[in-house]
């Protein structure tokens, strides 16, 4: 629903925007659904909601507008009561747009600051105008206060718990590779009806590389050029003031102006070597810079649509038209837009999703889990198999890593344990479980707390079938069973019997280390959390092994790894507490095992070189320098479950 109705408010706001600009009524409502429809808004869709939803976007740029424009943002309404004119005035308005539009979006939200700081300057050095620049500033100030006010339990969550560098992989070069190129404006959207334009995008695909898509459409591709040409033409033609053009087109031609300036600003801060790779210098989380588009493709839409106004205007003065003649004309004009913009705009591959088969699949899971939560008291913990790390993790045998969310959609009552935030501690000592023999899984679970386990079929894939012949020989058969994916099974039967031979201390102990284990993970480079590039410049390349220990005492454990280096020599490894653990690489390639104590918290362990190359920057993923396979075994938990005869191994 929420999707659906991004289209009408699109128009709506969209409409406003191009009013405020100056365009004739029924070219700003041609334009407004030629923005509702834009490729931008099918090639995102639901599976990127908050991008999709760009209908504050109009909203955001009528006060960008006005800054480009002169126009004040900020004071009360004329002839009102002071208190009546604060809240319906201006400065009110400023406000509301400025909290809806920093609330919505952030990356959005950073684009607008970035464009006002440019556009208030370059207004300031044109007018000298002050009180003008001041009164942007203001409105940049606001809108920090209100991302910061949304962003505020994430950083404090980070202030407390520290960076999670694993969560997601935010790298420079992505960043350059996810920036705006004018070609992929320009070009035809994949899947455009005429089979030739098709195959010219898919071919670029294939050479340049896929830049999610952000084409803007035939209709908006050529107000983007004439956006450049006026630009161009601003730049090396010295203007005149020429007091005989009537004042409606001195209207129109300044806000071809001002549409075109703000067009080639959002141009400079996304495209390939542009503001974004500066940016880049100091942090890459914001990578999706071609994601302007849709700011682009708002302000080439009112260039083209200024430009038929100017056009019908001109023509029509010239040649005597009545006002009803230009208005035919002008409706005209706007159906022939309306259709070509639809026909290209909206691709044959954004096929009608399939209700039916949809809302069948949402029936049988929500049944399927009423099932399970009838069998369970309320509050009971499930553990979901086979564990997916969360988020931004592949696809394995074509599941998703947010199917994990699928049972939470139908219950309020019962806990899962997939889908928490990767690279936590807390989380991901369900890999650790995941490589235990069945017996000792089931038991771990059990102990920790767990009611049941899910058995995701299809992300087993060819595994399935034995993993549920070793669940079914410890639980038996599944009590849930929705017979094409899932099957749940009670921890009860086998494994619980098996831990009959160890007394409630010791499950205790199972139960409380498994789901704290202390999480090992590599880092490529202590010097850049969050992968920014400018500490990689002004900072040795120091990658390491990081111990994340969740509880407030020391513990011990066998930490495992493969470490590959091609140019070889001795490898030196920095030990909790002190002292270094030393490897020769031969052949450039090394398995290491030793025995460390993690501390209370995230310790780390810093990998040097004593002969041999020097380890050379990366951009935090690639390189020649490669530590994979990192397992902390602890072996407390390890001599608690080796009684516990195991069935054999299976893939998880």
């Amino acid at each position: 629903v929420y999707y659906v109705i991004g289209f009408p408010l699109a128009g709506l706001t969209a409409a406003w925007f191009f009013r405020v600009v100056g365009l004739s009524r029924i070219l700003a409502g041609t334009m407004a659904i030629l923005f509702a429809i834009a490729p931008y808004h099918f090639v995102r869709n639901e599976s990127h909601l908050w991008y999709s939803e760009y209908y504050l976007v109009p909203l955001a740029m009528v006060l960008l507008y006005r800054v480009t424009n002169g126009d004040p943002l900020w004071g009360t309404r004329p002839g009102s009561h002071f208190a009546r004119g604060i809240f319906t005035g201006r400065g009110a308005q400023t406000v509301v747009i400025l909290a809806l539009f920093g609330s919505q979006n952030t990356q959005f939200a950073v684009f607008a600051i970035l464009i006002l700081a440019i556009i208030g300057t370059i207004a300031l050095i044109r007018t000298h105008a002050w009180r003008r620049f001041v009164g942007a500033a203001m409105a940049g100030l606001v809108l920090v206060v209100v991302l910061l006010i949304n962003l505020a339990p994430p950083l404090v969550y980070t202030a407390i718990n520290g960076d999670n560098v694993q969560a997601v992989a935010r790298t420079p070069v992505r960043t350059y590779d996810l920036s705006l190129r004018i070609s992929d404006l320009v070009l035809p959207m994949t899947g455009d009806r005429i089979s030739t334009l098709n195959i010219i995008r898919v071919e670029y695909d294939k050479i340049f590389g896929s830049n999610e898509d952000p084409a803007l459409g035939l209709v908006a591709s050529i107000g983007f050029l004439i956006a450049l040409v006026v630009v161009f033409a601003l730049i090396v033609v010295r203007r005149r003031r020429d007091r005989s053009v009537p004042v409606r087109d001195r209207f129109r031609t300044n806000a071809l102006a001002n549409l075109s300036i703000l067009t080639l600003v959002a141009l400079l801060i996304s495209m390939v070597g542009g503001l974004s790779f500066l940016l880049s210098f100091i942090t890459s989380d914001i990578r999706g810079w071609n994601r302007i588009s849709i700011f682009i493709a708002l302000l080439s839409l009112g260039v083209m649509g200024v430009a038929i106004d100017y056009c019908v205007v001109r023509f029509g003065g010239r040649f005597n038209w009545s006002r009803a003649r230009r208005a035919i004309i002008a409706a005209a004009v706007s159906v022939i837009l309306v259709v070509v913009g639809f026909f290209d705009q909206t691709a044959p591959v954004f096929a009608t999703p399939h209700y039916a088969a949809n809302n069948t699949r949402f029936s049988a899971d929500a049944r399927f889990v009423a099932t399970i939560e009838k069998s369970v008291p309320k509050g009971a913990a499930i553990l979901q198999l086979p564990y997916q790390r969360f988020p931004e993790t592949a696809a394995v045998r074509g599941v998703s890593n947010s199917d994990q969310l699928m049972p939470f959609l139908h219950t309020s009552t019962l806990r899962w344990s997939g889908a928490g935030i990767k690279g936590r501690a807390l989380v991901d000592w369900q890999s650790q479980l995941a490589r235990l023999p069945m017996r000792q899984l089931l038991v771990s679970a059990s102990a920790a707390g767990f009611s049941g386990v899910l058995i995701d079929e299809k992300a087993y894939g060819p595994a399935a079938a034995p993993t549920l012949a070793e669940v079914t020989a410890e639980l038996g058969s599944p009590t849930a069973n929705d017979r094409s994916r899932y099957q749940y099974f009670p921890l009860t039967g086998a494994a619980a019997d098996a831990t009959a031979n160890l007394n409630s201390a010791d499950i205790h102990t199972i139960g409380y280390r498994t789901t704290h284990a202390v999480y090992p993970y590599f880092v490529p480079d202590v010097g850049r959390d969050g992968f920014a590039f400018l500490p990689t410049i002004l900072s040795a390349y120091q990658p390491r092994i990081a111990l994340d220990n969740p509880t407030t005492v020391s513990r011990k454990l066998t930490l495992s790894f493969t470490v590959a280096y091609r140019p070889g020599g001795v490898l030196n490894l920095g030990l909790p507490g002190g002292g270094t653990d030393t490897n020769h690489l031969a052949n450039s390639t090394a398995t290491v095992t030793i025995n460390v104590t993690a501390p209370p918290g995230v310790t780390s362990m810093p990998f040097s070189r004593s002969t041999g190359v020097a380890f050379a920057h990366t951009d935090g993923i690639n390189g020649i320098f490669k530590v994979s396979s990192v397992v902390g075994t602890d072996p407390v938990l390890t001599t608690l479950l080796a009684p516990l005869s195991a069935i054999a191994n299976h893939a998880h």
